[in-house]
Order: C-alpha cells, then structure tokens, then sequence
C-alpha cells in the first residue's frame, strides 16, 4: 500500500497536547503535535520553516501541518531531546544513525548537538567506534572523531583486520589515514 493510504495517527505524550501551535507529519503518518517555539529555540531549519511564509496562520487557530521525510521513531528521538521531558532512548543503531542525520539536518544548537552525541556514545561507541569515527569524519565533529579513534586502540588496526562499517564507503583516504597515524603516535603499531 502507498504511505499516504496509511491512517494518520498521533504521537504518544507530549506530543499530542491539544495546546500546541504546530504540527509535525511523518513518513509513516505519525502526527507530532509541537510548539513552534520549543522547536524554534533548538533548531535554526525549524524557525525557518515555521516563519518562513507562516504569519498568517496567527488569525485565527487553525494549526499548520508541515510533513517532514523522517519516521516517528527518528522524529521522537529528536523531540525528547530537545523537549524539557523524558530523555529519548535508542532501540538499535540503525536508529541512532536517522537520529545523528537528523541532528545535523536541523542544525540544532551546540548543547542539544552534544547531548545527541553523548547519547550515541553512551550506548554504541564500544560496538560501533569504525561507523562513528567515519560519521564524526563526514559531519566534521572532531570531538567525536577522537573519542572513537581512542576506542579504536583497544585493536591493533595497524596489523589487524578492521572491523568493517559500511559509513567506510564514504569515508575518505585522508580520514583513514589520520586514523592510523593516530595509532602510530598513541604507539600501538
């Protein structure tokens, strides 16, 4: 069946108050019932998109509905974050990867980006420290890119095989290479 036949329905609380100004719908017909200026606060393409051609939508109550392409369980991720309200959890890293991509599409502040990648880390640095040094390359966040590269010496990748990650596709020579120059000098090759 196409998605736009599936019913629309709600998102579990917070994100159902009927109080709220704007609504989010997602690619598998979730709606988010948010409040532009929670998300505005957090989020630079959220203010954009709210106030971009929006100002007429204040007479009168009638809410706007802006669809957004990711799924609820990425959306949700990325609301409890940035929401004063129970801090989001990561069922897979599949998940935790939507979620990162979403961070870094809707350009949050520096505070919700660190608390993303605390949260990624806390759970999936250990298993998957060669996909997230090689997204940490692609995003350009250096902090996170040492952090994974001081997990990587548990391994001696110099003369072992890496694990491997298919964010590696796209990672670059340069980005490989710093890796092992960083082994070199922590002196594990």
């Amino acid at each position: 069946a196409m998605t736009s036949e599936l019913p629309v329905s709600t998102a579990s609380a917070p994100f159902d108050r009927v109080d709220a100004d704007v609504i989010l719908l997602t690619s598998d017909r979730v709606e988010f019932w948010v409040f532009k200026v929670i998300l505005s606060l957090s989020s630079s393409v959220f203010e954009s998109m709210f106030w971009a051609n929006d100002s007429k939508s204040y007479s009168g109550t009638s809410r706007s509905t802006f669809q957004v392409p990711e799924s609820s369980i990425t959306l949700e991720t990325l609301l409890r974050l940035i929401y004063p309200t129970t801090p989001p959890t990561l069922q897979s890293y599949d998940d935790a990867k939507a979620f990162l991509e979403a961070i870094v599409k809707y350009k949050v502040t520096d505070v919700i980006l660190t608390r993303a990648k605390q949260l990624v880390v806390a759970k999936y640095l250990e298993k998957h420290f060669m996909s997230l040094y090689a997204l940490s390359c692609r995003y350009r966040w250096k902090d996170l890119a040492l952090t994974a590269a001081k997990e990587s010496l548990r391994l001696d990748i110099v003369h072992d095989t890496i694990p491997y990650a298919e964010e590696m596709e796209e990672m670059t020579a340069a980005s490989y290479h710093r890796l092992l120059l960083y082994h070199r000098a922590c002196g594990t090759a």
